[in-house]
């Protein structure tokens, strides 16, 4: 996800977190993310060493759990879904 200069501007204790452990590169940021479909609701559960751990309300069947998770991620760091882009693991739950 791309994050600009002074236009990045959050409160969320894990939008912390996720500053603290992710890597700039070039100004995108990039995180390992494990993911766990099929919750009530999407959330972010915290940390598990260097992984973020994000519940998602959507199956894995069909791409719906990774459309919803860059949803969800675009809509926590306040910046658009084309910002937001699974690299690798896009049949697996750590991404």
């Amino acid at each position: 996800m791309r994050v600009v200069g002074e236009e990045y501007r959050s409160e969320s204790r894990y939008n912390r977190q996720v500053n603290q452990k992710s890597r700039s590169i070039f100004g995108w940021y990039r995180l390992q993310v494990k993911v766990r479909p099929g919750a009530s609701r999407s959330t972010i559960v915290g940390y598990d060493g260097a992984e973020l751990k994000v519940d998602i309300a959507a199956p894995a069947v069909e791409r719906r759990a990774n459309d919803k998770l860059i949803a969800f991620l675009a809509d926590q760091q306040a910046v658009g879904v084309t910002s937001v882009v699974i690299l690798r693991g896009q049949s697996s739950r750590v991404k």
